[in-house]
């Protein structure tokens, strides 16, 4: 996190800043004590998305990114900034609007 502005700037491609942002994930956690089912072992799995509260890792880490990305990238790196508002948990609907919005509206300004 405290290199944020260094990784940005380290990777070259945009497509790969986006897989970066959306391969995040929180942890898996497994939850009860090992069972036998069918004749394999078995443990409830709890996934991070259907649990309160989580999610806080990987919006931080989208958050730091789109900052930098706004501070410094604004105008080249449009499709990451989506990426990092749609990567968030829950996603940030919103502001991915917002940005299609401004985009959109620039687009109409310059004619095209």
């Amino acid at each position: 996190m405290q290199n944020v502005e260094l990784f940005v700037q380290q990777i070259l491609d945009v497509e790969h800043i986006d897989l970066f942002l959306s391969s995040l994930k929180e942890p898996v956690r497994f939850a009860g004590k090992p069972s036998v089912v069918d004749g394999k072992p078995s443990r409830h799995i709890i996934v991070a998305d259907d649990m309160p509260g989580e999610g806080k890792k990987v919006s931080a880490v989208c958050d730091a990114v789109l900052a930098e990305l706004l501070a410094n990238y604004s105008k080249t790196h449009t499709q990451s900034i989506l990426t990092a508002h749609l990567s968030k948990i829950p996603p940030d609907i919103p502001s991915a609007l917002r940005v299609i919005a401004d985009l959109k509206g620039l687009l109409l300004l310059k004619g095209c």
